[in-house]
């Protein structure tokens, strides 16, 4: 089965420090990188959502604010981008979250009719954060009920739909995973924050940690377990995702 992927920039964040994307690197930069939703859809499948973004700008502010800044515009509410693709929220019946942070899960109850699929270490993780992590978790209606009662738990590797399979990728979070979505002709990876940008994962030389990680040894075997995979690697949190914006 071919599916086909649409990368959705649903918000900014604005100023965000270079190290943290990649590992004691640019240490006097900051750059402004999107927050994607990613939508998978194929001929006789219900769309899939993978990442559903963070919160209006006004609830930024009360729940988070701080280092960096964030904007998201009307045009890139999550509502209106799926709009654009001609899809309702009912129609999704599958949410897929490559981790619990706020700003790839904080929408998920925009979509009534969806499961919602996370690795059992990941729901862990959120339920027990680090303390330097629990401002991530922050907010994020996933944890809440009664849309916690949706949460569909996967340990490990797991086909979730014909042409979706979910893979751990621990080392962001404890239960970080990415997406394997089959395309007409590629296999596409959709890392999660295992991979922000491409400048993490270039096409030649050594991978780059980014610098916001729980685990750095698993992060490192979770490098070694996506160059075994053979597939072409979308980031988290690049603008070229976002320029390109159709993988199929």
């Amino acid at each position: 089965m071919a599916l086909r992927i649409h990368a959705l920039r649903v918000g900014e964040m604005l100023g965000y420090p270079q190290p943290l994307i990649t590992l004691r690197k640019g240490w006097t930069e900051a750059v402004d990188i999107p927050l994607i939703m990613f939508v998978v859809v194929g001929d006789g499948v219900a769309p899939v959502v993978v990442d559903t973004g963070g919160p209006s700008e006004e609830v930024f502010e009360a729940t988070r604010g701080g280092a960096y800044g964030y904007r998201r515009p009307a045009e890139e509410e999550p509502l209106a981008q799926l709009a654009r693709l001609g899809i309702r929220p009912e129609d999704v019946e599958l949410v897929i979250n490559t981790h619990l942070h706020w700003d790839h899960s904080t929408n998920n109850a925009l979509f009534p009719n969806a499961r919602i699929v996370v690795q059992r270490d990941e729901l862990w993780d959120a339920d027990h954060p680090l303390e330097n992590t629990r401002s991530y978790y922050k907010a994020v209606d996933s944890l809440e009920a009664p849309l916690r009662d949706r949460l569909e738990l996967v340990n490990g590797a797991a086909e979730i739909v014909p042409g979706i399979t979910v893979v751990p990728l621990p080392g962001h979070t404890g239960g970080s995973q990415g997406v394997l979505v089959q395309g007409r002709e590629t296999r596409y990876l959709l890392a999660g924050d295992t991979i922000y940008s491409y400048a993490n994962w270039p096409e030649h030389g050594q991978p780059i940690l980014s610098g916001n990680f729980t685990d750095m040894a698993a992060h490192e075997r979770s490098f070694a377990l996506m160059r075994s995979l053979n597939c072409e690697v979308i980031p988290s949190h690049d603008p070229r995702v976002v320029d390109r914006a159709v993988f199929e």
